[in-house]
């Protein structure tokens, strides 16, 4: 029974990928919405950045894709001046892990979402990437899916947000006091 089941899984999978890379679509108008939206709009400078992320079957056809790890499932992009962002020293230890190990050591889950239906997504964005300097940061986020009864495969992508970062807040850090100054 696996053994007739994966590799019909397998050349899914490989033909949404192929089928969204191909077809170079960016987004499926009436199909699927893939809408984020921050926690907070301006967060201080050691305050988590926290991105809420909606997938959302609009059309009148299932809307296929497979999971195995969020954080690789979903490719975020992060830019500040139009320039993009450094990986954190997890976000680096991330994406080795994920680049080194085989396609067949991941555990994919198939999902099929009804029209209508969503699925809620949350990402500790700096966690991953770097937001130590106080400024504005854009994100994004693109997810290949798939119509099941067209067997096209499309890469949708997110509105943009934009996350203010503040400088340092000195009311979380009061001031030291050293004995004998005045």
């Amino acid at each position: 029974m696996i053994k007739e089941r994966t590799p019909a899984l397998l050349v899914t999978l490989l033909m949404l990928m192929a089928g969204a890379r191909a077809a170079g679509v960016t987004h499926s108008a009436g199909a699927a919405q893939l809408l984020i939206k921050p926690e907070k709009s301006v967060v201080g400078a050691a305050e988590p950045v926290v991105i809420d992320v909606s997938l959302r079957n609009t059309g009148k056809d299932d809307l296929a894709y497979f999971e195995s790890n969020p954080e690789w499932d979903f490719k975020l992009s992060v830019t500040r001046h139009g320039k993009a962002v450094p990986l954190t020293a997890y976000g680096k230890a991330s994406a080795a892990a994920h680049n080194r190990r085989p396609l067949s050591v991941f555990m994919f889950f198939q999902v099929l979402l009804k029209p209508g239906e969503s699925s809620e997504y949350r990402f500790l964005v700096n966690q991953m990437y770097d937001f130590s300097i106080p400024d504005s940061y854009q994100i994004r986020v693109s997810r290949h899916v798939g119509i099941w009864q067209r067997h096209l495969g499309m890469v949708l992508q997110s509105n943009a947000v934009t996350v203010k970062v503040d400088g340092f807040d000195s009311s979380l850090h009061p001031p030291v006091r050293v004995q004998g100054a005045h």
